[in-house]
């Protein structure tokens, strides 16, 4: 169910559901390859809810998941997604929150 645009099925923007909360993790070094297996290395990683990814870089940023290299710049490389657990939150309570 967008939130931030796009089609919706419903003009009630409070509708409750479980929504997916995703830890996106993006690599910010091309030697993670080899560091990665040992259990270290230098990542950036930002929430996903409603099809918008949350991230601080200094300052609050909102992209699309999964689309690093293109919005964050050409060290981010995304490696994986992480389950983290749903929330009940609406998509409106979450954009007051962030």
């Amino acid at each position: 169910m967008p939130c931030l645009g796009g089609v919706r099925e419903s003009s009630n923007e409070d509708i409750r559901h479980r929504e997916p909360v995703m830890l996106n993790i993006y690599d910010l070094s091309t030697s993670n390859d080899y560091t990665f297996p040992l259990g270290v290395g230098v990542f950036h990683s930002g929430v996903q809810m409603y099809g918008r990814e949350y991230a601080f870089l200094a300052i609050n940023l909102s992209i699309h998941p999964r689309n690093g290299q293109e919005e964050l710049g050409e060290h981010f490389r995304f490696r994986k997604s992480i389950l983290l657990g749903y929330t009940n939150f609406t998509c409106a309570e979450v954009k007051r929150v962030i």
